[in-house]
């Protein structure tokens, strides 16, 4: 399968979507962190800000790439 501009645009798209969810749900965790036990608190904020930062990163090397062609 190749990759057009228009499907990396697409998954660009949907990476911005997909980062905005999981700023959503790390605002609610990070409201709130009486809810959730200390180690597993620790655990889910450290897995979705590297979520978060993977997705950017992704996000804007397709950008790069994106604006080159």
């Amino acid at each position: 399968m190749e990759l057009s501009l228009k499907n990396l645009g697409i998954i660009r798209d949907a990476l911005i979507s997909h980062k905005i969810g999981l700023r959503s749900q790390l605002n609610i965790i990070l409201s709130e962190p009486d809810r959730i036990p200390c180690e597993e608190y620790k655990f889910i904020v450290a897995a979705l800000e590297r979520k978060i930062s993977e997705t950017e990163s992704l996000q804007e090397q397709i950008e790069i790439f994106i604006n080159r062609h």
